[in-house]
């Protein structure tokens, strides 16, 4: 294996690189995993066209299982801890899905410009069966070519720096221009122009079908074959945004790969990076795209998100109108209130998001504090301090919260809320107490230098530090056993 080692960075970009891939990660497995699941719960949802839609979705979500985390992970360390097989492995899924991704969105658009422009063939052609065959040995041509190239050794696999994944690798500058000439003309300029034709065609049979519409609408005819054509024009529109997002993605993306793959020596690392985080953002918007524009996806997506919420509200609402029963009232105020499926999904990726870079964020701070005896100064102690308020905030109260956004209510037992509804009030006055006890430090350390270390002195620093912790934690718990406050759960 070449270097495996990335290059060195400073820790605010080791925090942004790596809050950035993991918040991909998330959204790509949770769209995708939500697109796989409705067309499996739903029968009406598993036509010839979105056949297609599933595909994307099952080559995105190998994206979001393999590839991502092992890049999030490498970028939190610093460089390939997985070992050559693993390297094998994902190098393999990333060029699978690298190629089959942009063929299969061509295959989609040529299903797409038959159905609308050749309705007349469209069943010969793509019939249930056949929709399956022709997809089926797109990828397996595609796994077949890249066994065949590998195990050739006319490519390799190896850990690539710049990219911060296992790729491809050439081992030399022949196989790897006769490599991308293949590639970049078979499987990504060629899906592309088929793309930009079929979505031309079906732009002006639209235009033509719009006017046909209106005709029939004033003449009160066939009716059922207007609504279907409406159907198929509003689900193409859905796939030409698929398309624009795709190439929005793609295009520069390829272009920074041949920048970076053929003159790599006036190429950046953040250029190559970059590449890879563009794959990812493709891999992670469709499911966007579907649940905004598709009104069967995004009822299907709003079902398996919120139904069991719905439906549990109802009947709690009826319980709780027909008897005086405290319980059931208790029940229905742990229930957040109804939202939309967007709502929900735009909560939920910025609770995790934030937890995901406080939890990174704040541990990197305490792991080099603790392995740099030179950071524990007396000044760092309050920066450790502030460190630790917030990974507590970030693993206990984001973390709860976060599940309670998807889930749509508090499904965790009364203990836990009284636990995380102590840390939640402790945090939140421990933080601007420790910040005041820093600013006095600092106004010291600058101002009345003489008597700092009467003042502040290690061992007074610490207790400085235990006092105001413990006198804050020390006043929550007496309030608390008085009931002159209580902890609930607070819907808002």
């Amino acid at each position: 294996m070449l270097n495996s080692e990335l290059p060195s960075r400073s820790l605010p970009v080791v925090i942004t690189e790596a809050s950035v891939c993991i918040a991909l990660c998330i959204i790509s497995v949770i769209g995708n995993s939500l697109v796989c699941m409705a067309t499996c719960r739903n029968s009406n949802l598993r036509s010839t066209t979105n056949l297609y839609i599933i595909a994307l979705a099952v080559s995105d979500l190998l994206c979001g299982i393999v590839q991502m985390p092992l890049t999030s992970a490498t970028l939190i360390i610093g460089r390939w801890v997985f070992g050559d097989a693993l390297c094998q492995f994902e190098g393999f899924v990333s060029v699978f899905t690298y190629y089959v991704t942009p063929a299969t969105l061509g295959l989609t658009a040529f299903n797409r410009y038959m159905k609308i422009v050749k309705t007349s063939h469209y069943k010969k052609i793509f019939s249930p069966r056949r929709s399956k065959i022709w997809l089926s040995f797109l990828w397996l041509s595609f796994a077949l070519y890249l066994l065949i190239v590998r195990v050739t050794n006319w490519v390799k696999i190896d850990f690539i720096q710049g990219y911060a994944v296992c790729s491809f690798d050439y081992p030399t500058s022949e196989s790897q221009i006769f490599h991308y000439c293949i590639t970049v003309g078979l499987l990504f300029v060629l899906p592309l122009c088929v793309g930009i034709f079929s979505y031309y065609k079906i732009f002006l049979k639209t235009h033509e079908h719009q006017q046909n519409v209106v005709s029939s609408l004033r003449n009160c005819t066939d009716n059922t074959a207007v609504s279907n054509t409406v159907k198929d024009i509003k689900f193409t529109r859905m796939l030409i945004l698929v398309a624009a997002g795709f190439m929005c993605c793609w295009i520069p993306m390829w272009a920074l790969v041949l920048w970076f793959r053929f003159s790599p020596e006036t190429s950046s690392r953040i250029t190559a990076l970059l590449v890879t985080f563009l794959f990812y953002l493709s891999a992670s918007i469709n499911p966007i795209i579907y649940a905004f524009t598709n009104g069967e996806f995004q009822r299907e997506f709003r079902k398996l998100l919120c139904c069991r919420r719905e439906r549990s509200r109802i009947v709690l609402k009826k319980a709780a109108a027909f008897t005086s029963n405290d319980l059931v009232s208790a029940m229905l105020s742990l229930e957040l209130s109804s939202r939309s499926l967007s709502a929900v999904i735009t909560e939920a990726i910025a609770c995790v998001s934030l937890n995901i870079t406080s939890i990174i964020g704040n541990s990197l701070v305490c792991i080099a504090a603790y392995r740099n005896t030179n950071l524990r100064s007396t000044t760092n102690l309050y920066i450790i301090a502030f460190a630790v308020s917030d990974l507590l905030c970030g693993t206990v109260e984001m973390t709860l919260a976060s599940a309670t956004l998807i889930i749509g209510r508090w499904v965790f037992d009364d203990a836990l809320c009284q636990f995380q509804g102590f840390l939640n009030m402790f945090t939140s006055h421990v933080t601007p107490a420790t910040l005041g006890l820093t600013a006095i430090n600092r106004c010291v350390k600058i101002v009345k230098t003489s008597h700092y270390k009467r003042i502040f002195s290690p061992r007074r620093s610490k207790i400085w530090l235990s006092c105001l912790w413990l006198s804050l934690a020390l006043y929550l718990l007496i309030a608390h056993a008085t009931n002159w406050v209580k902890i609930d759960f607070i819907q808002s």
